[in-house]
């Protein structure tokens, strides 16, 4: 199945000096400050792509090293020097400005979490949080012998642990099921205790309640999908288990010799040359899926087939199952389909997108070399190229990024914005009366809010932290003085 890219600006962005003022215009007014959030300080090696941001409370962490080691800085505190700090670490607790990384010394390796050391191991890897933040895992070795560790407290020895997958957490945090090898079997392994053991076994999955846990196993090259006391016929091939919203219908893909098919609830459907992702229609529980045959590709959509097309995109429901959207392609231009309408042909398409109510749907269209936003189903102006979109929270307003001749603007209700060297996501108030922006003009970055600059400017913004409103306020991290950053968080009040 082929996908389409998704023609989005990646842009780099930084921040400013303490100081407190407010600025107005002829339409606006809003007062701003910026506090240091951490320092670089002079003589130490910064590591800029070891950069992890909790956007909700402005909080930061990072690598530096000195002649003694490397060591993660968060926010003001400096931790323990060590060897060296494990790959992919820091990582932030999802919930609380927590950090948790790993700490390489004399050939050991230590989970630091709130600055308290672990059980040091030969090895460690793959930090995950739970969803409620309460829970952290990740897979230890000891000699010859590999477990899952949760909140420091280890699990039955293995040769080794499933890498393929993350660990994996039910959506409520109480259980933890992931996959060990030991003696040639592989073991599916729920909170700590083996539910079975085969030649192989694979995508692991909890039903959305954290009720039930699917996955797949491999017995003399055959593969079988275990949902509770329920074992599914052996197939070539089993792939994209999947649970419905309301956790009621399971689905998986399955290949049986040349067929591809999708059984859903102990049931198998047509067979296909191929088949896509099954999906659940959240209101109805209808099932849907892409299917290939003799080269052409459409959507089934319950007993319903769609247009016959060269390509199928991402397909999806908006909220409440407002919409069903997807895109195709056929004879070189490409296509979006909103519950079934097709729109006009395009030689390329962006993601569509959809509104908080699900009931407005935007997507942006290229044909001969202009980009154009496509917003229910009206055409906008054409520009050079479009990035960013985005609905406000009340659904009523939609805005994007445009650019023209080296220069870009925000683009809402059609209206243009100001034009800058650099522009990025555009953010809402909670209320949807304010929007705001990073924007950069003569090599400074400052925020653009209702349309209008803040006297606040720095060298950089964080690469995609676009900012967040909380509070009353924009908040963003910028940075200042790349080579040896200080970085500063920026409040806004509209």
């Amino acid at each position: 199945m082929k996908c389409f890219k998704i023609n989005k600006l990646v842009l780099a962005i930084a921040v400013t000096s303490i100081l407190i003022c407010s600025h107005a215009s002829s339409t606006h007014a809003f007062s701003e400050n910026s506090s240091t959030i951490s320092s670089v300080p002079q003589g130490i090696k910064f590591f800029p792509k070891s950069i992890v941001s909790d956007n909700a409370s402005g909080s930061i962490a990072y690598v530096l090293s000195n002649k003694l080691g490397m060591f993660v800085m968060h926010d003001q505190i400096s931790g323990k020097v060590y060897d060296a700090i494990g790959k992919n670490t820091p990582v932030f607790n999802p919930i609380r400005p927590e950090i948790s990384y790993i700490g390489l010394a004399a050939g050991k390796s230590v989970v630091v979490r709130r600055e308290k050391e672990g059980t040091s191991y030969d090895g460690a890897a793959g930090l995950v949080y739970s969803p409620d933040g309460n829970n952290l895992a990740y897979h230890a070795q000891t000699g010859a012998n590999h477990f899952v560790v949760k909140n420091e407290s280890k699990g039955p020895a293995f040769q080794t642990i499933a890498n393929d997958e993350p660990i994996l957490f039910s959506p409520d945090s109480k259980h933890i099921a992931y996959r060990g090898l030991l003696l040639k079997e592989w073991h599916v392994v729920l909170d700590d205790k083996t539910i079975a053991k085969t030649q192989g076994a694979k995508e692991l999955v909890f039903s959305p309640d954290s009720s039930k846990l699917a996955y797949a196993l491999r017995e003399e090259s055959k593969w079988k999908v275990i949902l509770d006391d329920w074992k599914s016929k052996a197939y070539n091939n089993v792939f994209r288990l999947t649970f419905s919203s309301d956790g009621k219908h399971f689905a998986f893909a399955a290949q049986d010799s040349n067929d591809f098919f999708i059984m859903a609830d102990q049931k198998k459907n047509e067979s296909f040359d191929l088949v896509g992702s099954p999906i659940f229609d959240p209101k109805t529980s209808e099932l849907v899926y892409s299917a290939q045959k003799k080269g052409k590709w459409f959507i089934v959509k319950g007993k319903e087939k769609g247009p016959e097309l060269d390509a199928i995109g991402p397909y999806f429901f908006t909220f409440e199952s407002n919409h069903f959207v997807y895109s195709g392609e056929k004879d070189g231009k490409n296509y979006v389909f909103i519950d079934g309408v097709q729109s006009e042909p395009y030689e390329k398409i962006s993601l569509p997108e959809s509104s908080p109510d699900g009931k407005r749907i935007m997507f942006f269209g290229l044909n001969g070399g202009k980009w154009i936003a496509v917003i229910d189903g009206k055409q906008g102006k054409s520009y050079e190229m479009l990035s960013f979109s985005t609905f406000s929270p009340d659904s009523k307003t939609a805005a994007y990024i445009a650019q023209n001749d080296k220069k870009m603007t925000l683009v809402m209700n059609e209206n243009e914005n100001g034009w800058y060297d650099a522009a990025g996501f555009p953010v809402f108030s909670s209320d949807s009366k304010h929007i705001a922006f990073e924007a950069s003009k003569n090599d400074k970055w400052f925020l653009v809010i209702n349309g209008s600059e803040s006297k606040i400017k720095v060298d950089n913004f964080l690469k995609n932290i676009p900012p967040k409103f909380e509070n009353g306020k924009f908040s963003v991290i910028g940075l200042n003085n790349p080579e040896n950053p200080n970085f500063v968080q920026i409040e806004i009040y509209p």
